[in-house]
């Protein structure tokens, strides 16, 4: 039985939460997160005066949440509390505590980040997501609750003050019940051109824009490539307001899997292409809430899984580096420009040095640490358990299929009904069977029909040979063994 978010953290809980103190809601996608907001913790702090701060990622989360809590911010103004919470994105207040300009966060009593995952996850493109994450690390004014489906790389920040979690994700409730991986792009490219001739809509994301631009002049389909908050485009305004999309097949860089909601019935298939990060592919079928869904994920070769191994064991060798020398030393050895251009993981800061003048430094920045070790794990794990028993993690109850695997085996059955089915099979006939059993499916070439009856009967081919004479005496084969291949039901 699924457990919702508002079943656990009611109320009651909520008036023990301490001021000061770190609170994770980690609670698998669909549980009811962002419903708890509305309509537990809002409803709590305008009862008790309460400010709240909610911080989203990306304008599209933002107009979304705008418009689910239109009707708080109509109750507010009535009771005469029209600042009692605020909306924010997450860089609008990095610029703020950047700039040293915290005094407008200062003055909330909770403080809910949604997605959480979002410091450690795009501190590879976003410096700044450290920012904010100090404020609140320093901060003890404000119950800070994070609100997360995938809090694996989340929980390598460090904290000051203990990360008490309220609920733990259980994903047993996904809703994908099936995920095909796939490496031939050729065939992805007949999946959605078939499901979109159904009636059906699709979802892609990708892992870069150079892949979606790809797909996008391959599909003969209406379709729309989403790559930034393009607040002027009628199709982003109606996914952000109506949680829908017109387009056969929407195409989507990953700023889509931070908390956007999309809510139609006719959207049964998600594919995702260049994406390997488990929990990016845990929250991108999360986008979909109507519903059950079917994934397909372009599963990384073994020498890419390696290959982002080795890179992300190298920055962590870099890092622990730059702890042993120290920052003078380590800027002394690579220099200023190279360490600004590859060395992701510092930052410059400022420190008031001995005559009362800024001093600037390089300091490690905490968010991108997190997330160099967050992968450097991950890429492990698949190394050693496989990338299909990896994804398990997250889809416990999904059955995962090699769908390169399932088109061969389709083939090759397609073959051998166009080519053996119902036929008489003397020898030469015989020999072109076991040839393709032989070629396709790797069996010795010492092949009977017993052999052959045990290999259909172990991988579920629903074949079965009889072997019998001919008993035609005007035949050329009389009295020769001959084949009869049957369907089994």
């Amino acid at each position: 039985m699924k457990t919702y978010v508002s079943d656990i953290v009611t109320c009651d809980i909520i008036k023990k939460l301490k001021t000061g103190q770190n609170y994770l809601i980690g609670s698998e996608m669909g549980s009811g997160k962002n419903f708890w907001t509305r309509n537990k913790l809002l409803p709590y702090a305008i009862e008790n005066n309460k400010k709240v701060l909610l911080v989203v990622h990306r304008i599209a989360i933002k107009g979304q949440q705008n418009h689910y809590l239109q009707s708080y911010k109509e109750e507010c103004v009535k009771k005469f509390k029209g600042d009692i919470f605020e909306i924010q994105s997450y860089q609008s207040l990095e610029q703020m505590v950047k700039n040293g300009r915290t005094s407008f966060i200062d003055d909330y009593d909770y403080i809910i980040c949604d997605e959480a995952h979002y410091f450690v996850k795009d501190s590879s493109m976003n410096p700044n997501t450290v920012y904010f994450y100090e404020y609140l690390n320093d901060n003890n004014t404000a119950v800070k609750v994070f609100l997360t489906g995938t809090y694996e790389s989340f929980s390598y920040l460090p904290w000051k003050n203990k990360m008490t979690c309220l609920k733990q994700a259980d994903y047993n409730h996904s809703n994908v019940k099936e995920i095909y991986c796939y490496q031939d792009k050729d065939l992805i490219k007949s999946v959605i051109e078939e499901k979109i001739s159904k009636g059906q809509k699709v979802l892609m994301i990708v892992g870069d824009k150079k892949i979606g631009q790809e797909f996008k002049n391959k599909i003969n389909a209406k379709t729309y490539f989403m790559t930034a908050n393009k607040k002027d485009s009628s199709e982003f305004s109606k996914i952000t307001e109506n949680n829908t999309f017109e387009s056969d097949l929407l195409i989507s860089t990953s700023l889509i899997c931070e908390g956007v909601e999309i809510k139609d019935p006719n959207i049964k298939t998600i594919v995702l292409d260049g994406i390997d990060d488990l929990e990016l592919i845990a929250q991108s079928s999360a986008r979909i809430r109507d519903g059950e869904v079917v994934l397909f994920v372009n599963q990384p070769s073994y020498q890419k899984i390696i290959n982002r191994f080795m890179k992300y064991d190298n920055k962590l060798n870099m890092i622990e580096e730059f702890e042993q020398l120290g920052y003078l030393e380590y800027e002394q050895k690579y220099g200023y420009e190279t360490i600004h251009q590859s060395h992701d993981f510092l930052l410059t800061s400022q420190i008031a040095s001995d005559n009362n003048q800024n001093e600037l430094i390089l300091k490690l920045n905490s968010c991108a640490v997190a997330n160099l070790q967050y992968n450097y794990d991950m890429y492990q794990n698949i190394i050693e358990v496989g990338f299909k028993v990896a994804l398990k993690k997250y889809f416990p109850s999904a059955v995962i299929y090699n769908y390169d695997e399932l088109v061969k085996d389709g083939l090759i059955i397609k073959n051998i009904i166009d080519n053996f089915m119902g036929k008489q099979l003397f020898k030469e006939e015989q020999q072109m069977l076991k040839g393709l059993l032989i070629r396709e499916y790797g069996l010795r070439k010492s092949l009977g029909v017993n052999k052959i009856n045990e290999h259909f009967e172990e991988n579920h081919i629903n074949f079965r040979l009889i072997s019998d004479r001919e008993k035609k005496r005007q035949s050329p084969n009389y009295n020769k063994t001959y084949w009869i291949l049957e369907k089994v039901a």
